[in-house]
């Protein structure tokens, strides 16, 4: 059952996004590496049934192994992770209603997470079916990190978001405003995306976490080697969230 399962997970963490292309994947990927490299127990489960793209991010290979006490998630440094794109591959999952509902409660109650201090879940963007329907099995166990990006219009969508998960009373954990900010090798600082104001976006968490990632020219590289970390910018970055955001939860 899926409440067994829960119950051996301290901390679920949703990783949220207003609307796409705001880097969630990346975040959560590296968030979930950056909280492996403090010494936690933590789980990945990809979400984003219709752009699946974890297992390209962090090259999940094969698929979970099937036991008396259930799937077996695959392994990458440390982080055990889930993706529906490992039995799908290539193939779109054009599911809705009872049959989505029915797959992410199957993942949840199939999967073998053993004891996690944090379980990660890659959401769709967007406050569809998948977002009401995870928030509705995982209970006060719940906590939503928003990802938006600087523009106003991707401040504006992931501030409606925020007003949602507080009617359905889910915690909110914090805001990361991605791609904030490039650095030139001239040291200028450039926002290509606007300022968002952080004081506003201080205003939509429950304890005011604010996090601002670079946009880091080393992450390709680092992706292409499935080292998501060691992007030299953004990796700090993360590392630092990452511990931030574990001090702010073990109080």
């Amino acid at each position: 059952m899926a409440s067994d399962r829960l119950a051996q997970i301290r901390t679920v963490i949703l990783v949220c996004s207003a609307k796409g292309g705001v880097g969630k994947s990346t975040v959560a990927a590296g968030l979930a590496l950056a909280f492996s490299g403090l010494g936690k127990k933590v789980g990945l489960l990809d979400l984003d049934v219709q752009g699946t793209s974890l297992s390209q991010v962090l090259n999940v290979q094969g698929v979970p192994a099937g036991g008396r006490s259930g799937l077996s998630p695959c392994v990458v440094d440390g982080v055990k992770v889930v993706s529906v794109s490992t039995y799908a591959g290539e193939e779109a999952l054009p599911v809705r209603g009872e049959t989505l509902e029915g797959l992410i409660m199957g993942l949840l109650s199939q999967v073998n997470w053993g004891e996690l201090e944090y379980l990660l879940v890659d959401m769709p963007p967007g406050m569809g079916e998948e977002l009401m329907t995870l928030i509705k099995m995982v209970g006060p166990k719940a906590w939503a990190l928003l990802v938006t990006t600087g523009s106003r219009m991707s401040v504006s969508v992931v501030s409606r978001m925020a007003s949602l998960l507080k009617v359905e009373r889910v915690k909110i954990l914090g805001v990361v405003q991605n791609m904030s900010y490039v650095t030139c090798k001239c040291g200028e600082v450039m926002r290509p995306f606007g300022t968002a104001d952080l004081d506003e976006l201080g205003l939509i968490t429950a304890d005011g976490l604010v996090f601002e990632l670079p946009i880091d020219p080393g992450l390709e590289e680092a992706l292409q080697r499935r080292r998501i970390l060691d992007a030299p910018e953004l990796g700090k970055g993360l590392k630092h969230m990452a511990q931030a955001i574990d001090s702010n939860l073990m109080t």
